[in-house]
């Protein structure tokens, strides 16, 4: 179930009562059937936003990523000059700090990556597909 999604019922099936003309079914008819294309576009809003904001999460992942592998870069750098400079003990101990940080970068980098794959899955509408589905094969044994 998704963050939003509308409560959809069936309305009942159309019995024909001794009193009632074509022109009245007919309206009745177009009523249920302009509901129900009402209720899709609903379901297909709520599927799409929420396939907008695991996007954005996953992007916000990567952001976050990205960030912290400059620092890394920031760093690694300092240790090169360091290291250049005066050949001590300091140097390693920036080498290291860049690399912990590069790995941790590229695990936040990564983990961003997997969050925007999994919006693929759920941005193909699979609960809109199904409903629309249900909903002709209600329309078509509606009509006998």
């Amino acid at each position: 179930m998704y963050w939003g999604e509308p409560e959809m019922s069936r309305p009942e099936p159309i019995r024909q009562a001794a009193g009632e003309s074509l022109g009245e079914i007919t309206k009745e008819l177009l009523s249920d059937i302009s509901d129900l294309i009402r209720s899709e576009f609903q379901l297909a809003r709520v599927e799409l936003t929420n396939a907008a904001v695991m996007g954005l999460r996953g992007a916000i992942w990567i952001g976050v990523g990205f960030a912290v592998v400059y620092l890394a870069l920031v760093f690694l750098l300092l240790a090169v000059i360091s290291a250049l400079t005066t050949l001590m003990s300091y140097a390693d101990a920036a080498l290291l700090v860049g690399v912990v940080v590069l790995i941790l970068g590229m695990i936040a980098a990564w983990i961003g990556f997997r969050k925007i794959m999994g919006v693929r899955d759920t941005a193909t509408l699979p609960a809109t597909r199904k409903t629309l589905q249900e909903d002709v094969t209600w329309l078509q044994n509606r009509r006998r």
